[in-house]
């Protein structure tokens, strides 16, 4: 799942690419990150495994960022509760 076409369709043309890195959405934050390596004869696996760690980077930033950003709303909304009274 960590690679397929990206792109789109036109009336009379479309562009795809392969792309090799991806993320499946679920809610409430829950998400899969997936991106491969190239394992070949001599393949060290630890510097594989940082290839895999930099190439999903940018997702868990900005997973992080976003998961701040709703804690940080949920805190703020959490002093905004109205009482039954």
């Amino acid at each position: 799942m960590y690679a397929g076409p990206v792109g789109w369709f036109g009336g009379s043309e479309s562009e795809f690419a392969v792309g090799i890195r991806s993320a499946l959405v679920g809610q409430d934050l829950n998400t899969l990150v997936f991106a491969g390596a190239g394992i070949v004869k001599g393949t060290i696996p630890s510097l594989e495994w940082e290839e895999v760690d930099l190439k999903i980077s940018q997702f868990t930033k900005l997973l992080h960022r976003h998961e701040l950003q709703a804690c940080l709303k949920e805190i703020k909304n959490a002093g905004t509760v109205a009482s039954g009274d």
